[in-house]
């Protein structure tokens, strides 16, 4: 579609065909998701090939449109780079996942979006990249040179951590950049084999942190990183020197304090506070957040052969990303410009859905929410309606997307896409239209038409015109049936009425008279048959609900009987129960009874122990006179 071209031509000859990027979304969502922790990605597979995570792509791509602003880092293992970058998004818990051995824990590169600190209309975009250490197969070092093109073309801003001062090894970790113009191509140019162009057109900034550092400067960070490059201008890392300064026209550097007065407590630095860590520390990487977000940093730009400039925003960075990485994996050097030419065919096909979408809400409010089939003037107005809302919603996507001058040259393509929706939807609506209308016949000549063996009868065949006459009439009133109505009806009539009038007409004149008394006399016996069967299915009715009205009674007498029962067994368990109080009363009576017995008894026994203890002494006074008298006879 438009006037991008699809090939264009490859430096190591032969034609380049820019690697089949994923097609834009149908719609663009109302609402756009937030990236609550970095995800993976770009990863390696077992063969060495980058591949895009189609889930961060996918999440990316509903991120708040605007420009975004590319901030990777690079560096050795264990320097702490992760935990560098993470701090961009403030002092908080979390982040890029770092480690406390000496195994790496990134790999390829992750990914952390989040709105601009200081610009709410933008989107800061960080990438943390895989250590840089030095390899010891060709195979390694291919990977970290591919991986290191990959970061520069990606970022607008890239972070070289180190430690300590700057030195020669330090300068000479970065001679990856010497393998730049083997990986990078900015320029399409036919024939040749080997890159050429202008690291301005890379337009990086190169951001050198000097961690643990401790020494005191006697100028300014920056011109001690000018005067460490100008000191190795006349030796062999002169070139590189040189590479360095062309690839990041803007450079800056920043020394920073150990975060940790005890080394032994690095491992824990993301699970510690702000206040524990190191104040100049803090102070230091807090002045180079602030600088590189406010004058280092830019939205990430794109150019094109002709000097046009195009602002990424997180889609559109997703889009280039993918086209690099397709390029590599393929063998070839990514190139700026076919990344541009890749990105507008993209957005023009993304305007195109976004146009095509807008279209078809547009038909849908003109034919008013109405079922399919419509008629054809409803349809033509709707249509050309939903025609010119399509056309100004892709013209002004285009315009917001920076294209207003690619218009004439998308507009054709587009203009095609239109007429194929319009010509399927014609196609779409002629289809409901016949199949309804086939629907609609054929129950109509069910209900009208019945059993065709019904007409084969004397006068039958003025039955079934009438019959046909009574059915198009009721068909014609139809107003739901759409443009291939009368198309319908001249097949029907043509296909299933004119067989049977011919048949029924030939079947009129051929009946004799015997035949139609014979007939009649069948149609007599068949009338006396319903009749019969009428009375029969009238008794059967009857005893049917005989006997439901016996099931009725049988039931009611149950269900007094079960009654009946249940009331006689509660009442003879209110018996049993007051014949179980009445008991335990006389029981409890018969146990007072005995007890006032026992009592009686017990008082009548004490009674008579009393007297007869008042009675000894009376009958020890009488035995004294007698004893006396007694003595006296004797003497």
């Amino acid at each position: 579609m438009g006037r991008v071209p699809s090939r264009c031509s490859c430096p190591r000859g032969g034609i380049y065909s820019p690697p089949s990027l994923p097609p834009p979304p149908s719609v663009i969502p109302a609402t756009a998701a937030t990236m609550e922790k970095p995800l993976h990605f770009i990863r390696s597979d077992a063969d060495g090939k980058f591949v895009v995570d189609e889930s961060v792509a996918t999440q990316l791509a509903l991120l708040p449109e605007g420009p975004a602003e590319v901030v990777a880092i690079i560096g050795s293992s264990r320097t702490g780079k992760s935990y560098l970058l993470s701090r961009f998004f403030g002092w908080g818990k979390g982040g890029f996942e770092t480690g406390a051995s000496t195994r790496p824990v990134t790999r390829g590169v992750w990914l952390w979006s989040r709105e601009h600190p200081l610009r709410p209309d933008a989107r800061l975009v960080l990438l943390d990249t895989e250590g840089l250490d030095e390899p010891s197969t060709a195979e390694g070092r291919d990977y970290d040179y591919k991986l290191f093109s990959l970061t520069v073309l990606l970022a607008s801003c890239v972070l070289y951590n180190t430690v300590g001062k700057i030195q020669r090894s330090d300068i000479d970790a970065l001679r990856i950049v010497l393998k730049l113009s083997e990986y990078i191509r900015l320029k399409p140019a036919p024939g040749t084999h080997s890159g050429t162009g202008h690291g301005e057109e890379l337009a990086g900034s190169l951001c050198w942190v000097m961690r643990d550092f401790h020494l005191a400067l006697d100028s300014t960070p920056d011109k001690y990183m000018e005067e460490a490059f100008s000191r190795f201008e006349s030796s062999s890392e002169g070139k590189l020197v040189d590479s360095l300064r062309k690839y990041f026209p803007v450079r800056r550097c920043f020394p920073l304090s150990t975060p940790l007065a005890n080394a032994a407590q690095l491992g824990e630095l993301d699970n510690m506070s702000p206040s524990e860590l190191n104040e100049d520390f803090r102070r230091q990487a807090e002045d180079m957040i602030s600088t590189v977000l406010t004058s280092v940093v830019s939205p990430k730009r794109i150019m094109s052969d002709d000097g046009s400039i195009r602002t990424l925003d997180p889609l559109q960075f997703v889009t280039v990303a993918q086209h690099y990485v397709a390029a590599l994996n393929a063998g070839d050097q990514p190139c700026v410009q076919d990344a541009y030419l890749a990105l507008l065919e993209w957005d023009a096909r993304r305007a195109s859905a976004e146009a095509l979408q807008a279209r078809r809400a547009e038909l849908e409010v003109r034919l008013g929410g109405a079922d399919p089939p419509h008629g054809p003037a409803v349809l033509a107005r709707a249509l050309a309606a939903a025609h010119s809302a399509g056309v100004s919603a892709f013209v002004m996507r285009l315009a917001e997307l920076g294209l207003h001058n690619e218009t004439p040259g998308f507009l054709p393509g587009f203009l095609s896409e239109l007429t194929a929706e319009q010509e399927e939807d014609w196609k779409h609506n002629e289809k409901l239209s016949r199949e309804r209308s086939a629907a609609a016949l054929k129950e109509m000549a069910r209900a009208a038409l019945g059993d065709e063996g019904a007409f084969m009868v004397p006068g039958g065949h003025l039955q079934l015109v009438l019959a046909m006459l009574r059915l198009v009439h009721e068909f014609s009133e139809r107003k739901d049936l759409g443009p291939c109505a009368a198309e319908a009806l001249a097949e029907f009539r043509e296909s299933r009425c004119a067989p049977l009038e011919a048949a029924v007409s030939r079947s009129d004149a051929e009946m004799t008279q015997m035949e139609k008394e014979r007939a009649e006399r069948r149609v007599a016996e068949e009338k006396e048959k319903i009749r019969e069967q009428t009375r029969e299915e009238t008794k059967q009715k009857y005893k049917q609900q005989m006997r439901e009205n016996e099931e009725k009674h049988l039931e009611a007498v149950t269900k007094y009987k079960m009654e009946a029962q249940q009331v006689c067994g509660e009442m003879e368990k209110l018996r049993e129960e007051k014949e179980r109080e009445l008991g335990e009363v006389k029981a409890q009576h018969r146990t007072e009874l005995e007890r006032l017995e026992e009592t009686h008894r017990d008082t009548v026994r004490r009674f008579q122990k009393q007297e007869n203890t008042a009675a000894a002494p009376r009958q020890q006074r009488r035995k004294i006179p007698l004893m006396c008298l007694s003595k006296q006879s004797q003497d």
